[in-house]
């Protein structure tokens, strides 16, 4: 095979392992928005900000019959990322309306100003988030790392911090 052969064949391997690794993260996209659940995906610097993957109205487009909970027609359940990878990714200004984000991986995540209201964030690792202005009421960080995580501007007040690590964590001072 030439020496022009050969670096087509590379060239058309290396694409091929692109386009494989685009597909299963517009794959794991699709889950977290259509499906609603994503657990173990891997989701690291994907942008997501001002996204609203908490409840919200939805058309069915299964045969499944459309909610009727007293939250009204179509509402959706919250999204599950349980154990995904989320390093590095943007988050920012999103709506994570008690999304559950248990064991899951935000390291350097940027979630300033997003909304976590009752989110569920059990033994997540959050060391080095921004939070910064987030909304974090009634959320559960149980057994969280929030080691050097930029929490000032939050209102910590109804937030479940037992047993989480704060170390070195930016808080607002009295």
């Amino acid at each position: 095979m030439n020496t022009r052969r050969k670096a087509r064949a590379i060239a058309g391997i290396a694409l091929s392992f692109i386009v494989m690794g685009c597909n299963q993260l517009i794959q794991d996209l699709y889950k977290v928005e259509v499906e609603r659940s994503c657990q173990g995906c891997d989701l690291r610097g994907v942008d997501l900000s001002y996204q609203s993957l908490g409840s919200k109205y939805r058309i069915s487009i299964s045969n499944q019959p459309l909610s009727t909970d007293p939250q009204g027609l179509g509402h959706a359940a919250p999204v599950d990322l349980t154990g995904s990878d989320l390093r590095g990714a943007n988050l920012s200004h999103a709506n994570l309306a008690a999304v559950v984000l248990n064991q899951t991986r935000l390291n350097d995540a940027n979630l300033s100003q997003a909304n976590l209201t009752e989110a569920q964030l059990v033994d997540a690792d959050l060391r080095g988030s921004n939070l910064q202005g987030a909304d974090l009421t009634e959320a559960n960080f149980q057994n969280a790392d929030l080691t050097g995580a930029d929490l000032r501007d939050s209102d910590l007040s109804t937030a479940n911090l037992t047993g989480a690590d704060l170390t070195d964590a930016l808080l607002n001072q009295p």
